[in-house]
């Protein structure tokens, strides 16, 4: 196994935690809005399709800060419990 092929892992993993964490997502009577909604709902599909791009073959190479930034963001997602809203929030 080389050093990109352990990275490719990880960036798999990673994006993987992502998309479930975002995927299985509670709001229990929180207020829904639109724009986190459908920015939740890209990153989905941004973190799927790499994940699924790497298990098939078709990404070869991953830059050590793209893991980076992904580890970062999975990191945010988890500890605010998959609650985008959270991540992004602007204090008025």
């Amino acid at each position: 196994m080389t050093w990109q092929m352990l990275l490719l892992d990880a960036n798999a993993v990673i994006c993987l935690a992502i998309v479930g964490r975002l995927m299985f997502f509670r709001k229990s009577g929180k207020t829904h809005r639109p724009g986190v909604a459908w920015m939740a709902y890209l990153l989905i599909l941004a973190a799927g399709f790499t994940a699924f791009r790497i298990i098939l073959g078709h990404y070869s190479y991953v830059d050590p800060g793209e893991l980076m930034l992904n580890a970062a963001i999975c990191f945010a997602v988890w500890r605010a419990r998959g609650n985008l809203a959270k991540v992004v929030r602007v204090d008025p």
